[in-house]
């Protein structure tokens, strides 16, 4: 059975360990600042928030989205956000790793 979440509960992961978060083909539309605030605001041990963006990440875009962000209003002290255009090379250095990191999870076994 399916159950809502109650926003009275605290979401563990913010509380103690979500340290790095990819937002991947970021395009700076009001859900995804969304998130993106909400994570910032409450994930205590962010490290780094990568935002990859569908766009060439124009200064004045950039500009924008750092201020919409609200980053001096995170929980953690060192969180930091970089941006990123979004390209097939990131995409094909995630399959390689997950594809290491497999191997090496099924050695340990």
């Amino acid at each position: 059975m399916f159950k809502y979440y109650n926003v009275d509960d605290p979401i563990e992961c913010l509380n103690d360990r979500l340290t790095k978060v990819v937002l991947k083909g970021y395009q700076g539309r009001k859900h995804e600042l969304q998130l993106a605030m909400f994570l910032v605001r409450n994930a205590r041990f962010l490290q780094v928030m990568k935002f990859l963006c569908d766009s060439d990440c124009n200064p004045s875009w950039l500009t924008i989205q750092k201020r919409r962000l609200h980053l001096e209003n995170r929980a953690s002290i060192g969180a930091q956000g970089v941006f990123q255009k979004f390209s097939k090379r990131y995409i094909r250095f995630v399959k390689q790793a997950s594809s290491i990191l497999n191997l090496l999870s099924s050695l340990q076994k």
